[in-house]
């Protein structure tokens, strides 16, 4: 006994041309070669950052939330 599945190919079809069309309209950008011009070339340098954040945070009213601030370092 063989039984014979009938495979619906339709939502394979609508991936496959959806994935044909958009791929002819994305375009890849070009890799600048100036963009990383600062930076010197076989030497050895360091950067450092700090960043302090103060922030009151407000709420909605019927949480009943009071007072709630954040500090951050990072």
């Amino acid at each position: 006994m063989t039984s014979s599945k009938k495979i619906n190919f339709t939502p394979i079809l609508i991936i496959f041309f959806s994935v044909i069309i958009l791929s002819k309209s994305v375009k890849a950008l070009d890799v600048e070669p100036g963009l990383w011009a600062h930076i010197p070339v076989e030497r050895h340098f360091i950067g450092m950052g700090y960043v302090k954040t103060e922030a009151d945070i407000l709420f909605d009213p019927t949480l009943k939330l009071e007072d709630v601030e954040m500090d951050m370092d990072t």
